[in-house]
């Protein structure tokens, strides 16, 4: 077997191992639960890029050979792109988390004799700090659109030729209204919209979650049209190929983003930031102006208001507590004795947006807006338990 035969089988096997680790639901944190499927890809990916690496400057067919220095020297090359603008923090730190869940998916699946270290995750992420590399919302090259800028490319979508404009329009419009990610919407089934008690249920949404959220009154006027006529079961958007076979999600949002990326640059919204980068309008964009618009309107409100909004949540959903309580700690997390704070009303608009577009991580939800410049009073923590 030559070496090219050797690199290849090596390929596949890493290919097994992301796959049984997918079917056995292999996570590389307690906390956060089972990985999403688009999650499993993007790990393997990871580990497969760092393979042909392997392979093209060390001569290296199986992975499972390669030494840390050999992670250490990639992990190099890639702030080096870093600061050339060819990388982004998100991809190099995608790369860490993957030798992480390839240290753990190749301990329990039997594909390689025994649990392949590729390198110590923590070790890197201390080298990105030394280099002071950081994640910071300026890094994203995904738009964060405005309101009129996403119905200016939905228009610009609809005077297409497109057998699909009116279906990708419309599901476009519904993401601007909830929020949802893209994939999320495009598993949704007629029942899933519960026009009676203005809700609306998401399965198997990132993570493998399900959960359900109010609809505001264009989101139902929206929801009312679209189901018209659709019986139980059905998908509320179907898109198909030329035989009438409903396309996978991943084929499907496909096509949608290449109706979505023409019509952005014929509506003039994409433009370069100052490393040259092309920040261009996606699906994801609406998701963050759905965000950005509903922090705008917490903004508006009192931090009274917000509190009882939050508490009425919490009433719904319990767990909700817990993640409230987890933004407290973070918040104090470096805090002295005496000086721990409540979050002030920026942070509870934040928090409230996290829950309206069904994050996980509240600090994530600066990816999405344009935060406040505003300055709220400290309000020092006097009792434990913030809202009944």
């Amino acid at each position: 077997m030559n070496k090219q035969e050797q690199y290849e089988r090596n390929l596949h096997k890493i290919d097994r191992v992301c796959e049984e680790a997918k079917k056995k639901g292999v996570t590389v944190s307690k906390k956060k639960g089972r990985l999403a499927g688009k999650t499993y890809r993007r790990y393997k990916i990871g580990i497969k890029q760092y393979a042909r690496y392997l392979y093209t400057n060390y001569g290296i067919t199986d992975i499972s050979r390669a030494k840390p220095r050999h992670a250490e020297e990639y992990i190099r090359e890639k702030v080096e792109g870093y600061k050339n603008t060819a990388e982004s923090v998100w991809t190099i730190k995608t790369f860490f988390h993957s030798i992480e869940f390839f240290r753990v998916a190749t301990r329990v699946t039997s594909v390689y004799k025994g649990e392949v270290r590729l390198g110590d995750k923590r070790k890197f992420l201390t080298m990105l700090k030394e280099e002071k590399i950081f994640r910071k919302s300026k890094e994203s090259t995904v738009l964060k659109a405005t309101r009129s800028e996403c119905e200016l490319v939905i228009q610009g979508i609809l005077k297409t030729r497109s057998p699909i404009k009116t279906i990708v329009a419309d599901l476009l419009f519904a993401i601007l209204y909830t929020g949802s990610r893209l994939s999320a919407c495009l598993r949704l089934k007629v029942e899933d919209i519960d026009l009676i008690n203005g809700t609306i249920t998401f399965h198997n949404d990132k993570g493998g979650l399900t959960h359900s959220h109010r609809l505001n009154s264009e989101a139902i006027q929206l929801f009312t049209e679209i189901i018209k006529g659709k019986k139980q079961g059905a998908p509320v958007f179907k898109i198909t190929y030329r035989n009438g076979q409903q396309k996978s999600i991943d084929a499907a949002a496909k096509q949608i983003q290449s109706l979505i990326a023409p019509a952005a640059r014929r509506a003039g919204v994409n433009h370069t930031d100052e490393r040259g980068r092309e920040i261009t309008l996606s699906a994801h964009s609406f998701r963050k102006a759905y965000a950005s618009g509903q922090y705008e309107i917490y903004l508006k409100k009192s931090e009274r208001d917000l509190k009882k909004e939050i508490a009425s949540r919490i009433r719904e959903r319990p767990c909700i507590r817990g993640k409230y309580k987890k933004m407290v700690r973070k918040i104090n997390k470096n805090t002295k004795k005496g000086k721990k704070r409540w979050p002030n009303k920026g942070e509870l608009a934040k928090f409230l947006t996290s829950l309206d577009i069904a994050h996980s991580r509240v600090d994530v939800v600066r990816y999405y807006i344009s935060p406040s410049k505003a300055k709220y009073p400290k309000r020092i923590i006097k009792r434990r338990i913030p809202h009944k």
